[in-house]
């Protein structure tokens, strides 16, 4: 999550979710990451909310330069969200490095992916609402992730932990900043977070269970 500018003094929304585009979209393109690029819609939003009408505060690029340095006084940093599971490791390719290198918390939403890292879930299930158009929830897909879990009973058993457990255990190893955003609602679940807090995987198995993953894409 990128903190807003909270010195903005705000009289008139229109056009505010424009003007955050088209911050994000100027920063991009000038090859910043996409902290940055987060960092400065926000600056250009805080213009724009400042005046009537959409486009009356952001005259130039200068503007919204200023306000960018403004807000780097005060916006700091903590905590970014972002989708991470062992199914899912696109935010291993930038977003994660950003995080250990700058001291920033990466707080890992649907790490069990919707549950089918659960171990639940059997080859006969049918997807609902929001799996219907989830790459792992398609006809062939599905089958080979529930494999997947099914062959990871051995380190269930070396670690004395649960499916889910051990999906979050491997979330949690990829590095000290990252937490998980727990979608715990049953004592049994919020039990099988705790251990995946406790456990300490070694680095064999951890890439073992990577390498699983990987595999399913081949």
């Amino acid at each position: 999550m990128v903190p807003a500018y909270g010195k903005a003094n705000c009289i008139d929304t229109t056009g505010v979710g424009d003007n955050f585009a088209s911050g994000f979209i100027s920063a991009y393109l000038r090859g910043q990451d996409l902290l940055i690029c987060g960092q400065y819609a926000n600056a250009v939003a805080s213009v724009s909310v400042e005046h009537v009408g959409a486009t009356t505060g952001v005259k130039d690029l200068q503007t919204a330069e200023t306000r960018y340095q403004e807000y780097l006084k005060y916006g700091d940093l903590d905590i970014i969200q972002a989708k991470y599971s062992v199914l899912d490791r696109q935010t291993e390719e930038e977003l994660l490095p950003l995080c250990k290198e700058n001291g920033i918390v990466l707080q890992a939403y649907s790490p069990l992916e919707q549950g089918l890292l659960s171990g639940t879930y059997t080859k006969d299930y049918k997807p609902q609402g929001a799996q219907y158009n989830k790459k792992w929830f398609q006809a062939g897909n599905m089958e080979k992730v529930i494999d997947m879990t099914e062959s990871w009973g051995r380190l269930c058993d070396k670690y004395q932990c649960t499916i889910p457990s051990l999906a979050l255990a491997w979330v949690l190893a990829q590095g000290d900043c990252v937490t998980i955003l727990s979608g715990a609602c049953a004592e049994k679940e919020i039990r099988e977070n705790v251990r995946a807090a406790e456990l300490e995987l070694e680095k064999e198995d951890i890439q073992w269970m990577r390498e699983m993953a990987e595999n399913l894409e081949k």
